[in-house]
């Protein structure tokens, strides 16, 4: 994945974490990038984008490959969790009942690129970021219809129909239907 693809990914991230700042200044957000699986050479370019966007933003960024950060006494620090480019099972149970309860209190949580192909096994996870990682083939353009109805900033300069070249994921188990 590209400097280019990342940057497209946070795009995405900003609006949610500009959800969140109208509601908080100084948001506290927590990368976590820990892999189990396949590790993505675009992370440290991923983690260079955050620090920028937080400097730039006023963010307080944190970063971190330790599951062991994923307790209730740590997670309350942060209003968003950003997962960059996790790959494979990486939580044991504790772990998970943490991060659910702080999905559950309301906070943030942005996947970028590889975040469907982790924790492929629970079913909760999966269901929240809305459908799992099966493969992909090689990098192509694709044709995408942009529905600019709600006029919202990430898609209101984009034109009616855009062609984008990037690695399109297959999926198993979609939990939405996609239009």
């Amino acid at each position: 994945m590209s400097y280019k693809q990342i940057t497209f990914i946070v795009l995405f991230l900003l609006i949610i974490v500009g959800s969140i700042q109208s509601q908080n200044s100084n948001p506290n957000i927590l990368v976590f990038s820990k892999t189990a699986a396949f590790r993505h050479k675009s992370i440290p370019a991923g983690v260079t984008l955050m620090t920028e966007l937080g400097a730039k933003n006023n963010w307080n960024v944190s970063f971190s490959e330790n599951s062991n950060d994923f307790t209730d006494e740590n997670l309350k620090k942060y209003n968003v969790l950003v997962f960059l480019n996790t790959t494979g099972n990486i939580f044991n149970d504790l772990q998970q009942k943490a991060f659910k309860r702080f999905i559950e209190k309301g906070n943030g949580f942005v996947g970028i690129h590889a975040a469907s192909d982790t924790e492929k096994e629970w079913v909760w996870y999966n269901e929240m970021v809305g459908a799992t990682f099966k493969d992909h083939p090689k990098v192509q353009n694709a044709s995408l219809m942009i529905n600019k109805f709600s006029k919202h900033p990430a898609v209101d300069h984009l034109k009616k129909e855009e062609v984008f070249k990037d690695e399109w994921y297959n999926f198993i188990n979609p939990r939405c239907k996609i239009r």
